[in-house]
């Protein structure tokens, strides 16, 4: 009896970037005030971009397998003839690949994110303030669980053969006993580090022209940029392989003129390859 089983299994995850681009170019004119005037011209530009892959894969290979020979037997004869049992053998053949793709540099940035106060003629004693603020935050997590289980458990025997209370007993051998077992697993999670690749905010500007005697006159330009980039990698790859083998007992006794006896061969053997590439 043989058995022979294939499992094959790919799991591939490919997540495209991003392609876009925040630009924001505002403007404010303040002219042409009295004397005293309280005059306050202000750009806020703010952008978020939040990027996130979850991805969650469970591979679970599972091989229980057994084959016997039935036994063989002569006796009790005139003239026995020979008596031998057959083979028993298992293979088992599994090879798992993951791929895992998180690519978001594709992200083109924030442009100039650039804003423009202009506070012209104002009379004396004013109070004159102007200010650009330009934010952009970009927050990319990569979050990756992969778990690949592999277990196999084979047993193989081949049956006894006997030759025994006869006049001529002939010769009795018995089969052999094998198992085989190959396991592949190969891992790969790529996921781009260089999240973010395009231009930072920046530019802005705050022009205060013509003010009168004893004016306070307050310019900025604030231009902030925060990139968070956050990889979390889960990997877990498991084997477990239970094989047994046994060839039959060949028995040749009790006989006037008997054969020979031979018992067959027991093998195990096992391969496993495993393969775990991380890149971030």
């Amino acid at each position: 009896m043989r058995k022979t089983i294939w499992r094959n299994a790919m799991v591939a995850i490919s997540t495209l970037t991003i392609g876009l681009g925040v630009a924001a170019a505002d403007s404010v004119v303040i002219t042409n005030t009295g004397p005293g005037s309280n005059n306050q011209g202000s750009t806020n530009n703010n952008a978020t971009i939040n990027h996130t892959n979850n991805n969650s894969i469970g591979l679970g290979n599972n091989n229980s397998q057994g084959a016997s020979s039935g036994s063989a037997n002569v006796s009790g004869n005139t003239n026995g003839g020979s008596a031998s049992s057959g083979s028993a053998s298992n293979s088992n053949g599994t090879t798992n690949t993951v791929g895992v793709t998180n690519g978001n540099g594709g992200f083109s940035g924030f442009g100039s994110g650039s804003g423009n106060v202009t506070i012209g003629t104002t009379g004396p004693g004013s109070n004159n303030q102007g200010s650009v603020n330009n934010n952009g935050t970009f927050n990319s997590t990569n979050n990756n669980n992969i778990g690949v289980t592999n277990n196999n458990s084979q047993g193989a025997s081949s049956g006894s053969a006997n030759v025994s209370g006869n006049t001529n007993g002939g010769s009795a051998s018995t089969g052999s006993a094998g198992n085989a077992n190959n396991t592949n697993n190969n891992v790969n999670v790529n996921n781009s580090a260089s999240a973010f690749t395009g231009a930072v905010p920046s530019g802005g500007s705050v022009n205060i022209g013509t003010t009168g005697p004893g004016s306070n006159n307050q310019g900025s330009v604030n231009n902030n940029t925060n990139v968070n980039q956050t990889n979390n990698n889960n990997i877990g790859v498991s084997n477990s392989n239970t094989q047994g083998a046994s060839s039959g007992n060949a028995n040749v006794s009790g006989n006037t003129n008997g054969g020979s006896a031979s018992s067959g061969s027991a093998s195990n053997s096992n391969s496993t390859n495993n393969s775990v590439t991380v890149t971030n």
